[in-house]
């Protein structure tokens, strides 16, 4: 078995059957699919590499709250953070190669074969543009191969861009050369641009169009690429982005009835996370509440039920999808058109230092303004006002573009049906 699997960040079905115009679809014969629950980057692409539920695998979002260390975490990258078994594990005990490009979660030894961006931070300000690879020189190899240097400032950021899925795909079309000769392999593939066209601008923007037609033109170039080497090809959606016009701050709302605690540094303020009671960990259009005691529970559900633009209150433990150890005690779901933002604060003087800024480990909770530069252009600078958003995601029922080379059975009305079948496939059954 040969496979390349492209994942398109953003390609929800609404979006491709609207703008899906090259010729080359009609040969991948596309359909719709359920996007997974939460639908969110690192659960969905745990899925994909498990066919299991954040439940099981454990990416309950693109980050968590570590209740020992009292710490929350985002955007950390050991494949070692999501569990279950990877779905090419026997087609790689028998000798098939497994690489991934830009997944997230991808550095370990679980795959032959990765590359996830990992720029070294200079002591005194700056950065270096690095990846972490495997074999160690695979990323100043493919740099020199292809004439294209990666920058991490195209990827996220007020300067994100076509760029970064180009460089990406220059990447793909390398490693699928090189993986040619072997007998068995699976390439996993992500390109993330179409995502920032539409959390900036809104799905039905102009600029998304535009995306979508850069979009098709890589994945052309990657499905004709694979097909000459021997490849069978897929492409699939992560989640689907829809219009969102009103953040929801639920840290503030905990903040202001005495569940979240913050400390005071000069004129900002920083979370108490040893202390408070309740904390948010915002990501796109779901929340995860961690909550100390028990016996607040009830009083937290009434106060969000309660909350305008609050669709759903979700205790974990009657939640399947999530029922793990890392997420929340209670879940929150956005209601149509609002998108959760991690701020707790309510003047710009409360907001620390590292708010507007580029900084998605620190910041508890995933940050849709690092796309926006600061109001008073600063190039150093982001923005903190969340009304800007125009596209999110993460709610329920919503559907994702899936495309392959190969027959797709009815049964894959799923995400994590796809995942299963593609697991069937690379087993050889």
């Amino acid at each position: 078995m040969k496979l390349v699997a492209v994942l398109g960040a953003g390609a929800g079905y609404s979006l491709f059957e609207s703008r899906a115009k090259a010729a080359f679809w009609k040969e991948l014969s596309p359909r719709r699919a359920e996007s997974l629950f939460p639908a969110l980057t690192c659960p969905v692409q745990a899925t994909l590499r498990t066919a299991a539920q954040p439940s099981e695998h454990g990416m309950i979002a693109s980050g968590y709250f570590d209740r020992a260390l009292q710490e929350p975490f985002f955007w950390k990258q050991p494949s070692t953070l999501y569990g279950g078994a990877r779905i090419w594990e026997s087609f790689r005990k028998r000798g098939g190669k497994v690489a991934q490009i830009c997944f997230q979660q991808c550095p370990g030894t679980d795959s032959d074969v990765f590359l996830s961006p990992a720029p070294v931070h200079k002591h005194h300000g700056g950065m270096i543009q690095e990846f972490l690879s495997r074999p160690p020189g695979l990323y100043h190899e493919i740099c020199e191969v292809t004439g294209l240097s990666f920058n991490l400032m195209h990827y996220w950021g007020p300067f994100a861009s076509i760029k970064s899925s180009a460089w990406i795909t220059e990447a793909g079309i390398e490693v699928i050369r090189r993986l040619a000769a072997e007998k068995e392999s699976l390439i996993l593939i992500y390109l993330p641009h179409l995502d920032y066209a539409q959390q900036k601008h809104g799905p039905q923007s102009l600029q998304t169009a535009k995306a979508f037609a850069e979009l098709e033109k890589m994945v052309e170039a990657l499905y004709a690429n694979a097909r000459e080497n021997g490849y069978e090809f897929t492409f699939c959606g992560d989640y689907e982005i829809t219009e969102v016009d009103t953040p929801v701050y639920p840290n503030r709302i905990l903040r202001n009835s005495s569940y979240f605690d913050v400390r005071h540094v000069g004129k900002m303020t920083y979370p108490q996370y040893v202390t408070s009671r309740a904390f948010a960990l915002a990501d796109h259009q779901i929340a995860h509440v961690y909550v100390r005691e028990k016996s607040d529970l009830d009083a937290l559900k009434m106060l969000f039920s309660m909350s305008n633009g609050i669709g759903r209150v979700l205790e974990r433990s009657l939640t399947p999808e999530l029922n793990h150890p890392r997420a929340g005690e209670l879940i929150l779901e956005a209601a149509e058109g609002y998108h959760f933002s991690y701020q707790w604060w309510d003047r710009p003087e409360e907001a620390p230092d590292y708010a507007d800024h580029v900084d998605i480990h620190n910041k508890p909770g995933f940050d849709p303004c690092e796309l926006f530069p600061a109001e008073w252009w600063n190039p150093f600078r982001t923005s903190m006002d969340a009304r800007r958003v125009r596209g999110s995601h993460g709610r329920a029922g919503n559907g994702v573009a899936l495309a392959s080379t190969f027959a797709l059975p009815e049964r894959c009305a799923s995400f994590p049906d796809y995942a299963r079948h593609l697991k069937q496939m690379l087993e050889g059954a």
